[in-house]
């Protein structure tokens, strides 16, 4: 690799640092908490849409991290 590719790799390295979270689905757990990847969060981590009326367990939704302490709840995926 020449010193020209090697920057490149630097460079999309280091953008990427700066790329949006993704989309994730995340499991009820109960009608408070989910379970997004290895974490569970309660009420005090997320943000609900306004149009799901209730979460029961096994329920899956589309979620988005929008901070580190802070995701929302999008939608159910059914």
């Amino acid at each position: 690799m020449n010193q020209y590719e090697q920057f490149l790799e630097i460079m999309k390295k280091m953008g990427s640092k700066t790329n949006p979270e993704e989309l994730q689905l995340a499991e009820a757990v109960s009608s408070t908490e989910i379970q997004v990847g290895g974490n569970k969060l309660d009420t005090d981590d997320y943000k609900i849409n306004e149009n799901i009326k209730d979460l029961k367990a096994g329920d899956l939704v589309l979620v988005y991290k929008i901070r580190d302490d802070l995701y929302i709840i999008i939608c159910k995926v059914v």
